[in-house]
């Protein structure tokens, strides 16, 4: 146990038991362990995570009662060296309002009960991670159905994944400075999306927008987009975007070029 560096489960139903309380110099540290992935209901006391310091890789998901999530991502000298949080929370056993990320994250999958909302308390939090690479948001809240963006966020971000945010209806961005580093952008099944911002295209390290199962607006409104960039900068235009869509708007097909892919899904 003490060479093991990476434990993983695939179908989610690992459960750790919460160690045996014992004097600090009796305590077993696995320096080893960098990768923990498929956890249940996992204890993340400061006892608990303590002894795995050299972790890299977390994933768990919260189904029963929540221990309190706050101090374990508060806990962030115990947490200094983590890269990757995946944290999906089904439970609403779960007293926070605000969740204090450890800086060194570089990837971050996030999904909380629908009862918290994003706008005031969440992304702040997300958006000021230095490091921060990629962000996926499922399933989650938008109090206001509007996410804008603002100054001085999210300054190290490549790839943004909005997965089934069904209350979210418009996306606001003023200023294409505000992702100065997404190359990546991937609306899925936004039900209720029915708008985003033409400077997202202003962005010159974007590479892909990708939209899967969106309203048929939101897909003319990123065909607009790229025409724009097209208009602007011909043939070394480096963006594509690809959209797959439903059977009901097949017809979005006859728009298709060589940067803007369109796929029924059969």
């Amino acid at each position: 146990m003490y060479k093991l560096r990476h434990l993983e489960y695939e179908f989610w139903r690992m459960h750790l038991p919460d160690p045996i309380r014992v004097d600090d110099d009796d305590i077993i540290i696995m320096e080893n362990l960098e990768v923990l992935i498929g956890v249940n209901n996992f204890n993340v006391s400061e006892d608990v995570v303590k002894r795995i310091p050299n972790i890299k890789t977390l994933s768990v998901k919260y189904d029963g009662q929540l221990i309190d999530i706050v101090q374990y991502l508060s806990c962030r000298r115990c947490l200094s060296k983590l890269e990757s949080l995946s944290l999906i929370v089904y439970s609403t056993d779960i007293g926070m309002l605000q969740i204090n990320f450890p800086p060194s994250l570089i990837k971050l999958i996030i999904q909380l009960p629908r009862r918290f909302e994003w706008e005031e308390h969440i992304l702040p939090s997300i958006g000021s991670l230095p490091l921060l690479e990629e962000l996926r948001l499922r399933r989650d809240r938008f109090r206001t159905r509007e996410w804008e963006t603002v100054e001085d966020q999210f300054q190290s971000l490549k790839s943004l994944i909005l997965f089934e945010c069904d209350d979210l209806e418009k996306l606001t961005m003023s200023e294409s400075s505000h992702f100065p580093r997404l190359i990546k952008l991937h609306l899925f099944c936004l039900n209720e999306l029915k708008e985003i911002p033409s400077e997202i295209g202003d962005i010159p390290t974007l590479r892909s927008i990708v939209l899967t199962y969106c309203k048929e607006l939101v897909v003319l409104l990123a065909k607009e987009i790229l025409e724009k960039q097209e208009d602007l900068h011909g043939d070394q235009l480096d963006l594509l975007v690809h959209a797959t869509v439903r059977k009901e708007d097949e017809a979005l097909e006859k728009l298709a070029t060589s940067n803007f892919k369109v796929t029924e899904m059969r």
